[in-house]
């Protein structure tokens, strides 16, 4: 029983560093796009 306990933490540990990483990822993208629109 305690190891599903912690293959479920270990899951969430993952998935919750997944969405920083796409958070990250996406506002460098957009930081990317301003500077591309604002050279025009």
């Amino acid at each position: 029983m305690e190891e599903v306990e912690k293959c479920k933490e270990s899951a969430l540990e993952r998935k919750k560093s997944l969405e920083e990483e796409k958070e990250k990822f996406q506002k460098a993208a957009y930081t990317v796009l301003d500077m591309l629109n604002s050279r025009e």
